[in-house]
């Protein structure tokens, strides 16, 4: 039997968009480099932050396309891709250091893209990006993107993810309702999911048959905190309950999922939102508060804009961390989530941009180095 670990972060700012000053040093490597977690942050008008060492140090990716960047996905530290608004999609295939990485841009689709996701096959790198009511698909690692057929009523894709088994789409239908798409050869496939308690779908996370998606919460005194979990693929679901307390605080969407399955087979699963009442959440029987962040988050008067908009994780080959970004361009870091005592420590990486003028950051992608 699997053991399941289930921690949501609600809302710290994402725990991890804390708001500091980086005072970036520039390495100047000429040759390939080797590094432990590798990674990219991006957010608004073109922002792309790389790191090579864990975070310890981000710096900006110049001659990027002044577009808001939506998601991003790393197959493995010298394989990402990243999407925005106007159907534009960026791909980075090299092994240098980030100041001197160049990313190809292309424009498959006219449609705003929210989310991205890749895996390696025996072909190569196949990938998705949604937005709107279309899925792009690629079989040669972005060289050539084609519509997927995709159900009629789709009004709006948030995001996309998976494994080497499954793919999942989130998003809404033209009636307001949660939508959940699943992947096939041919097709993407509805997947029905409970609609009273649930609006948008909006983030999510799938291991075998197990999957949990996230998004609004539907009703107002809902008991969940907008996060259905099934274990039969989707053939029945049930509702994550939060004590009283933690729902009398927590009062927002969760944008943001994040997780990894072990080597034992165990699940470590992460979620975040909008929230300002209960920033960081953590489930295991039952729910929590764990620590406010509120001074990570810039408060914006468009609720829309405002809370923690990407989580990332890495659990492999002893290398092992979790980092967040949302609206106020900050960047923070977990070292060990799985531990109650860690999960309460959060560092704040350093944001090259200014203080003041750093833009909000909508997605992060880390990934663990195989050398290491």
């Amino acid at each position: 039997m699997k053991n399941t670990t289930i921690t949501f972060v609600a809302n710290y700012s994402k725990a991890v968009v804390a708001t500091m000053t980086l005072l970036g040093c520039v390495a100047f490597l000429a040759a390939p480099v080797a590094f432990a977690q590798a990674g990219w942050a991006v957010g608004d008008n073109g922002t792309m932050l790389c790191t090579q060492n864990a975070g310890k140090l981000w710096q900006l990716v110049n001659g990027i396309p002044q577009v808001n960047l939506n998601a991003v996905s790393a197959g493995d530290p010298t394989h990402a891709w990243a999407v925005g608004d106007g159907g534009l999609v960026l791909t980075y295939q090299d092994n240098v250091a980030c100041n001197q990485q160049v990313w190809a841009a292309q424009n498959p689709s006219v449609v705003d893209l929210k989310g991205v996701y890749f895996r390696n096959t025996v072909i190569g790198w196949e990938g998705w990006a949604v937005g709107g009511n279309q899925i792009i698909h690629t079989h040669n690692g972005g060289g050539d993107w084609g519509p997927d057929n995709v159900p009629m009523d789709v009004a709006q894709l948030y995001a996309v993810f998976g494994n080497d088994n499954v793919v999942w789409a989130v998003g809404i239908d033209d009636e307001g309702k949660p939508e959940l798409l699943t992947y096939n050869p041919v097709e993407w496939i509805r997947i029905q999911v409970p609609t009273d308690a649930l609006g948008a779908a909006r983030a999510g996370f799938v291991a075998g048959d197990t999957g949990w998606i996230g998004g609004d919460q539907a009703a107002a005194g809902n008991p969940g905190v907008g996060v259905w979990r099934t274990a039969t693929s989707g053939a029945t679901w049930n509702e994550v309950y939060a004590s009283t307390g933690v729902r009398q605080r927590y009062r927002s969407r969760l944008n943001a999922m994040a997780g990894a399955t072990t080597a034992d087979g165990t699940f470590h699963v992460f979620a975040a939102g909008g929230s300002d009442g209960c920033p960081v959440i953590s489930v295991g029987t039952t729910w929590q508060c764990i620590l406010s962040y509120r001074y990570v988050v810039v408060a914006r008067s468009d609720p829309e804009r405002q809370g923690i908009f990407g989580l990332s994780y890495v659990d492999a080959g002893g290398q092992k961390g979790l980092w967040a970004v949302g609206s106020g361009g900050g960047i923070g870091y977990n070292s060990d989530p799985t531990s109650p005592r860690v999960l309460r420590l959060w560092r704040a990486q350093n944001n090259p941009q200014p203080f003041g003028h750093r833009e909000k950051l909508n997605g992060i992608a880390m990934v663990a180095n195989p050398a290491n």
